[in-house]
């Protein structure tokens, strides 16, 4: 929100023909555009994917003009290598950029669950940078092993076939049955777990190097366990489903809760 109300500042201030702060310093202007373009892109491809899914062909444009400004972001990268160095010297991690690329984001804290909260030292992004998961699965075109997490647009580097989140899931399934052959597979449990995250009506979470992942949306961290209300096998806040209820049933309930208390 910072960001968004500050480029609404400049942009008011330059439609009043304002603004001269901004002058001789193209960079710190791509940079505040890169960064907005950061926060407004996840917004409308994930949070408000439902409503604008017409309009992937024209936000996929934008993405395409704005990324053209990379080469800004590698001039301040490499400015700024004393500055990366001294963090290094400190004993701060440096990982690559979810928003830019470059090894330029500080590690501010690690959660136990495999995410890690940065801060770019190049467009200033601070995000939730998630575990990489390095898993492979055979392409479904020339059957060349594919690290679906970790590839752009889920595309096989070889012959460059975009996998499908269903087969992902398939051959990711094959795997965990594999991995843990014992657990959760006898007629009356599932093995995969419903997503609270994207909430899709089949069961797409299941557990990869330790952490449950969902293979639709990626989000990953959760626990996951049975709800006690629907029987669901759900992801999602532990106390919340144990003490209350889980993404399924969670209108039903508080519905049951309504007409409860109105009838007392």
């Amino acid at each position: 929100m910072n960001n968004f109300k500050a480029l609404g500042e400049h942009r008011n201030q330059i439609v009043h023909f304002a603004h001269t702060g901004f002058s001789g310093k193209e960079t710190e202007v791509v940079i505040e555009h890169w960064v907005s373009w950061f926060h407004l892109h996840k917004l409308l491809t994930n949070n408000w994917a439902d409503i604008f899914t017409n309009y992937i062909g024209s936000i996929d444009e934008i993405d395409v003009k704005v990324k053209l400004n990379h080469n800004f972001l590698k001039a301040k990268f490499d400015l700024i290598q004393d500055e990366v160095e001294i963090e290094k010297n400190r004993g701060n991690r440096i990982v690559s950029c979810t928003s830019c690329g470059l090894e330029s984001a500080k590690v501010l804290k690690s959660h136990s669950w495999g995410g890690e909260d940065i801060e770019c030292l190049v467009c200033d992004v601070k995000d939730l940078k998630l575990k990489a998961i390095e898993i492979s699965i055979p392409c479904s075109n020339c059957n060349k092993e594919v690290k679906y997490f970790m590839v752009k647009d889920h595309k096989c580097t070889e012959c460059q076939t975009e996998l499908a989140s269903e087969y992902a899931l398939e051959k990711y399934t094959e795997i965990y049955q594999e991995q843990d052959p014992e657990t959760r597979y006898d007629d009356e449990a599932d093995p995969l777990a419903y997503c609270h995250k994207c909430q899709i009506e089949k069961q797409t979470v299941l557990n990869l190097e330790g952490m449950w992942v969902c293979v639709e949306c990626e989000d990953r961290g959760w626990a996951a366990l049975d709800c006690e209300n629907c029987d669901s096998f759900v992801t999602g806040d532990v106390e919340a489903i144990r003490y209350f209820a889980c993404h399924r049933c969670e209108e039903e309930v508080r519905k049951n809760y309504v007409d409860t208390w109105e009838n007392i």
